[in-house]
Protein backbone atom coordinates (compact mmCIF):
# COMPACT_ATOMS: atom_id res chain seq x y z
CA UNK A 1 0.00 0.00 0.00
CA UNK A 2 2.82 2.40 0.89
CA UNK A 3 4.45 1.62 -2.46
CA UNK A 4 1.25 2.60 -4.31
CA UNK A 5 0.89 5.84 -2.38
CA UNK A 6 4.55 6.68 -2.97
CA UNK A 7 4.09 5.78 -6.64
CA UNK A 8 1.13 8.12 -7.04
CA UNK A 9 3.05 10.90 -5.35
CA UNK A 10 6.11 10.35 -7.53
CA UNK A 11 4.07 10.10 -10.71
CA UNK A 12 2.16 13.26 -9.87
CA UNK A 13 5.40 15.09 -9.18
CA UNK A 14 6.94 13.95 -12.45
CA UNK A 15 3.99 14.91 -14.57
CA UNK A 16 2.83 18.13 -12.94
CA UNK A 17 4.93 19.95 -10.40
CA UNK A 18 3.14 22.23 -8.03
CA UNK A 19 3.73 25.95 -7.87
CA UNK A 20 2.64 28.07 -4.98
CA UNK A 21 2.52 31.81 -4.69
CA UNK A 22 0.25 34.80 -4.62
CA UNK A 23 -1.92 35.63 -7.57
CA UNK A 24 -4.44 38.30 -8.44
CA UNK A 25 -7.10 38.58 -11.14
CA UNK A 26 -8.13 41.78 -12.92
CA UNK A 27 -10.61 42.32 -15.74
CA UNK A 28 -9.52 45.01 -18.19
CA UNK A 29 -11.68 47.40 -20.17
CA UNK A 30 -11.12 45.24 -23.24
CA UNK A 31 -12.72 42.23 -21.51
CA UNK A 32 -9.40 40.44 -21.07
CA UNK A 33 -8.87 38.78 -17.71
CA UNK A 34 -5.35 39.07 -16.35
CA UNK A 35 -3.87 36.87 -13.65
CA UNK A 36 -0.47 37.75 -12.22
CA UNK A 37 1.44 35.04 -10.42
CA UNK A 38 5.09 35.32 -9.43
CA UNK A 39 6.31 37.53 -12.29
CA UNK A 40 4.11 35.80 -14.88
CA UNK A 41 1.02 37.42 -16.32
CA UNK A 42 -1.64 35.18 -17.87
CA UNK A 43 -4.13 37.00 -20.07
CA UNK A 44 -7.37 35.36 -21.17
CA UNK A 45 -8.61 36.91 -24.44
CA UNK A 46 -12.33 36.49 -25.14
CA UNK A 47 -13.52 36.02 -28.73
CA UNK A 48 -16.82 35.85 -30.56
CA UNK A 49 -17.82 35.19 -34.13
CA UNK A 50 -21.05 36.26 -35.75
CA UNK A 51 -22.99 35.01 -38.73
CA UNK A 52 -25.63 37.36 -40.15
CA UNK A 53 -25.29 39.57 -37.08
CA UNK A 54 -25.92 36.75 -34.58
CA UNK A 55 -23.15 35.59 -32.24
CA UNK A 56 -22.80 31.91 -33.10
CA UNK A 57 -19.54 31.03 -31.39
CA UNK A 58 -17.63 32.37 -28.42
CA UNK A 59 -14.23 31.43 -27.18
CA UNK A 60 -11.12 32.45 -25.34
CA UNK A 61 -7.40 31.87 -25.65
CA UNK A 62 -4.59 32.40 -23.15
CA UNK A 63 -1.46 34.49 -23.47
CA UNK A 64 1.58 34.34 -21.19
CA UNK A 65 3.73 37.38 -20.51
CA UNK A 66 6.91 37.16 -18.45
CA UNK A 67 7.96 40.18 -16.41
CA UNK A 68 10.83 42.22 -17.85
CA UNK A 69 13.13 40.70 -15.25
CA UNK A 70 12.29 37.15 -16.41
CA UNK A 71 12.41 38.08 -20.10
CA UNK A 72 16.01 39.18 -19.59
CA UNK A 73 16.91 36.26 -17.33
CA UNK A 74 15.32 33.61 -19.61
CA UNK A 75 15.35 34.94 -23.19
CA UNK A 76 15.04 31.50 -24.85
CA UNK A 77 12.07 30.61 -22.67
CA UNK A 78 10.49 33.97 -23.52
CA UNK A 79 10.94 33.29 -27.25
CA UNK A 80 9.31 29.87 -26.87
CA UNK A 81 6.41 31.34 -24.89
CA UNK A 82 5.81 34.02 -27.53
CA UNK A 83 5.77 31.33 -30.22
CA UNK A 84 3.25 29.30 -28.21
CA UNK A 85 1.11 32.41 -27.64
CA UNK A 86 0.93 32.94 -31.42
CA UNK A 87 -0.11 29.30 -31.92
CA UNK A 88 -2.86 29.51 -29.31
CA UNK A 89 -4.16 32.80 -30.73
CA UNK A 90 -4.27 31.72 -34.37
CA UNK A 91 -5.68 28.27 -33.58
CA UNK A 92 -8.49 29.61 -31.43
CA UNK A 93 -9.36 32.40 -33.89
CA UNK A 94 -9.58 29.82 -36.70
CA UNK A 95 -11.71 27.37 -34.71
CA UNK A 96 -14.13 30.03 -33.42
CA UNK A 97 -14.69 31.34 -36.97
CA UNK A 98 -15.18 27.82 -38.35
CA UNK A 99 -17.46 26.75 -35.49
CA UNK A 100 -19.62 29.87 -36.01
CA UNK A 101 -20.35 28.82 -39.59
CA UNK A 102 -21.27 25.31 -38.44
CA UNK A 103 -23.42 26.67 -35.62
CA UNK A 104 -25.37 28.86 -38.06
CA UNK A 105 -25.99 25.82 -40.28
CA UNK A 106 -27.15 23.82 -37.21
CA UNK A 107 -29.14 26.79 -35.83
CA UNK A 108 -27.28 26.60 -32.51
CA UNK A 109 -24.29 28.16 -30.73
CA UNK A 110 -20.85 26.69 -30.14
CA UNK A 111 -17.78 27.63 -28.12
CA UNK A 112 -14.04 27.00 -27.76
CA UNK A 113 -12.52 28.09 -24.45
CA UNK A 114 -8.85 27.49 -23.76
CA UNK A 115 -7.20 28.28 -20.44
CA UNK A 116 -3.86 27.70 -18.77
CA UNK A 117 -2.76 27.24 -15.21
CA UNK A 118 0.81 27.90 -14.17
CA UNK A 119 2.06 24.99 -12.08
CA UNK A 120 5.75 25.68 -11.57
CA UNK A 121 8.26 28.38 -12.39
CA UNK A 122 11.71 28.29 -10.87
CA UNK A 123 15.33 28.31 -12.05
CA UNK A 124 14.88 24.94 -13.76
CA UNK A 125 11.33 24.39 -15.00
CA UNK A 126 8.41 26.40 -16.36
CA UNK A 127 5.37 24.12 -16.17
CA UNK A 128 1.77 24.75 -17.11
CA UNK A 129 -1.47 22.92 -17.82
CA UNK A 130 -3.41 23.88 -20.97
CA UNK A 131 -7.11 23.00 -21.02
CA UNK A 132 -9.44 23.32 -24.00
CA UNK A 133 -13.20 22.91 -23.60
CA UNK A 134 -15.22 23.14 -26.78
CA UNK A 135 -18.48 22.22 -28.41
CA UNK A 136 -19.09 21.99 -32.10
CA UNK A 137 -21.08 19.73 -34.38
CA UNK A 138 -23.19 18.23 -31.63
CA UNK A 139 -24.53 18.52 -28.12
CA UNK A 140 -21.62 17.11 -26.14
CA UNK A 141 -18.71 19.09 -24.78
CA UNK A 142 -15.21 17.93 -25.61
CA UNK A 143 -12.35 18.55 -23.19
CA UNK A 144 -8.66 17.93 -23.44
CA UNK A 145 -5.72 18.74 -21.26
CA UNK A 146 -2.04 18.89 -22.14
CA UNK A 147 0.93 19.80 -19.99
CA UNK A 148 3.89 21.85 -21.11
CA UNK A 149 7.16 21.61 -19.20
CA UNK A 150 9.97 23.85 -20.42
CA UNK A 151 13.62 24.01 -19.46
CA UNK A 152 13.95 27.70 -18.55
CA UNK A 153 17.56 27.97 -19.76
CA UNK A 154 17.02 26.47 -23.24
CA UNK A 155 13.31 27.10 -23.78
CA UNK A 156 12.99 23.48 -24.93
CA UNK A 157 10.18 21.17 -23.90
CA UNK A 158 11.19 18.67 -21.24
CA UNK A 159 9.88 15.35 -22.45
CA UNK A 160 9.09 12.48 -20.14
CA UNK A 161 11.66 10.44 -22.06
CA UNK A 162 14.41 12.75 -20.77
CA UNK A 163 13.39 12.02 -17.18
CA UNK A 164 12.53 8.33 -17.53
CA UNK A 165 15.39 6.20 -18.81
CA UNK A 166 13.75 2.77 -18.57
CA UNK A 167 10.35 2.89 -20.30
CA UNK A 168 9.40 -0.69 -19.47
CA UNK A 169 10.16 -0.23 -15.78
CA UNK A 170 8.24 3.06 -15.76
CA UNK A 171 5.27 1.45 -17.52
CA UNK A 172 5.30 -1.38 -15.00
CA UNK A 173 5.61 1.12 -12.15
CA UNK A 174 2.57 3.06 -13.43
CA UNK A 175 0.50 -0.11 -13.78
CA UNK A 176 1.39 -1.10 -10.21
CA UNK A 177 0.19 2.26 -8.92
Amino acid sequence: MKKKILGFLLLGTLIISSFTGCSSDNKGEDGNIETVKGGVKIIDHPLEATVDGDVRCTGAFPEIKLSEEYQKKYPKLNDRIEEQNDNWSSGTHESVEAYAVGAAEDNTKYYDNATIELKRFDDRIFSLVYRDDFMFNGDEETNWIITFNYDVATGELVKLSTVVTDEKAFESFCKDC
